[in-house]
């Protein structure tokens, strides 16, 4: 039996959790937007966080890579926040397919640990290859809201081929109730988003939301 000393993987997190899939990977209840929230702080600025913010972890992996081992400490600066965008721990498609599963695992986790903190929590969906198709979507409501993000990861014709793969799946599996993109979009993903009938709503980059407010 794991000791809670020795617990690295965050298990204690867990506790009553209902699982999903062949590995496992905890439930998160799922919550239904119809817009997107009016401010929205990254993860790594988390002392600007003020009431009524939403927090995001569209930031690199190595800035929330301590969450679950410093959980009770992050908790402390973060409580404040309205609600939260899910844990984004990468999924490349070029990662062993091992550490894509224990990527999403963490985000599952995660997700949990802050919607059991009373919070609603909006999961971020990511995928890799068709491999990833297998699990990635557990432990995510139906008909829910979701988020995904195409900043940085969709920059070469193949990347964006993947990437629409992976959103075509989600939509058929999980049927969301409305999707946040965080980052840019094109033609082709916007064809899809249309045909499939998305109900699309934008979350602005930091970098966005800057100018916008310096506008």
């Amino acid at each position: 039996m794991l000791k809670l000393r020795y617990d690295i993987f965050g298990a204690e997190v867990l506790g009553d959790a209902r699982l999903e899939g062949r590995y496992e990977f905890p439930i998160t209840d799922g919550i239904r937007l119809s817009h997107a929230p009016s401010r929205t702080i990254p993860f790594d600025r988390m002392r600007e966080v003020k009431a009524g913010d939403w927090v995001h972890f569209y930031v690199h992996d190595k800035r929330f890579a301590s969450f679950l081992a410093r959980r009770s400490h992050y908790w402390q600066r973060l409580s404040c926040a309205s609600g939260f965008i899910g844990i984004d721990n990468s999924l490349y498609r070029d990662l062993p397919l091992a550490e894509q599963i224990h990527s999403c695992y963490l985000n599952r986790a995660i997700d949990y640990y802050l919607s059991s903190r009373g919070k609603p929590v909006v999961a971020n969906v990511s995928w890799g290859d068709s491999r990833s198709h297998e699990f990635c979507f557990d432990g995510i409501a139906r008909l829910s809201t979701v988020a995904v993000s195409s900043y940085g990861c969709c920059r070469s014709q193949i990347d964006r081929r993947y990437f629409e793969d992976g959103f075509d799946v989600m939509i058929e599996r999980l049927r969301p109730y409305s999707v946040l993109l965080h980052g840019p979009s094109w033609t082709d993903l916007d064809r899809l988003i249309e045909y499939r009938g998305v109900r699309l709503l934008r979350l602005p980059t930091h970098r966005e939301a800057a100018m916008g407010k310096e506008a």
